[in-house]
C-alpha cells in the first residue's frame, strides 16, 4: 500500500495528537510537550529522510532538559532556541528514541501502510504511554 508525507500529517493530526492530548501533551504538527514547571519534556515524530516510492517511515524521539539548564546553555550555544525541538540532540538535556525504551531496545521505525491507520496510531500511542511517559517522568526534575 502506497503512502505519502501528507498521510503522516493526517495520521498525526487526526489520530495520534488527540490521544497525546488525552495523555497530557500539548502541541501540534509533529512536536508535543508534556507540561512541567521545571523541565522541557518534548516528543518529536520524525519522518525518515530516506522515504521513497510511496513508503513513509517514522519514529518517535524524546528529549528532556531542565529549563534552567536550557536557558543557561543558550548563553553558550545560541542555536538552542526557546525550547528543544524533540527531533534533535543537544549539548543540554537527555535524548532517547522511543524504540530504545521498548522491550527489544532497538531503534524502531513504523511504516505507514503496513496496517490500518487506527491500528498504527494505537500502537504508537501505546508505546508512548508504556515506555515514553515513564522515561519522561524518570528524567524530569
Amino acid at each position: 500500500m502506497s503512502s505519502s508525507p501528507d498521510d503522516l500529517t493526517t495520521l498525526v493530526r487526526d489520530l495520534i495528537a488527540p490521544a497525546l492530548r488525552d495523555l497530557g501533551f500539548r502541541g501540534s504538527g509533529r512536536t508535543f510537550v508534556l507540561a512541567d514547571d521545571h523541565s522541557w519534556a518534548v516528543l518529536g515524530i520524525q519522518r525518515s529522510t530516506s522515504n521513497r516510492g510511496g513508503s513513509v517511515v517514522f519514529t518517535v524521539n524524546l528529549t528532556v532538559a531542565r529549563k534552567d539548564e536550557w536557558d543557561r546553555g543558550g548563553e553558550r550555544w545560541p542555536f538552542l532556541g526557546a525550547r528543544p525541538s524533540g527531533n534533535s540532540r543537544y549539548p543540554v538535556g537527555t535524548f532517547a528514541r522511543l524504540g530504545s525504551l521498548m522491550p527489544n531496545h532497538t531503534d524502531h521505525w513504523w511504516t505507514m501502510g503496513t496496517m490500518p491507520p487506527q491500528q498504527l496510531s494505537a500502537e504508537v500511542v501505546r508505546a508512548i504511554r508504556l515506555y515514553g511517559i515513564p522515561w519522561f517522568r524518570a528524567n524530569m526534575i
